[in-house]
């Protein structure tokens, strides 16, 4: 039983990081499509840095997270802030 349940596991993994791969493999392909790969190219990554709109969400996205975390990690330090209204 419990190589099915690892061979399961594998298969599940397999399915779940197949398309990811995928994706970053055909990131770097100088088509248009995913249909064939024509050669390696970084002019993708070229148009997505070059657009502002999706910096500053990245940015925005990026500094979220990090405000979030570090708040996360002060929240002993709030808690003793808070006051009860009696």
């Amino acid at each position: 039983m419990k190589k099915f349940a690892n061979l399961y596991l594998g298969l599940v993994f397999l399915v779940l990081y197949l398309p990811i791969f995928y994706l970053i493999g055909y990131a770097f392909n100088a088509g248009n499509d995913m249909n064939s790969f024509t050669g390696f190219s970084l002019s993708h990554f070229k148009t997505m840095f070059g657009d502002g709109r999706l910096m500053l969400i990245v940015t925005q996205t990026f500094l979220g997270l990090s405000v979030s975390l570090d708040c996360d990690h002060y929240r002993d330090f709030w808690s003793y802030l808070y006051l009860p209204v009696s």
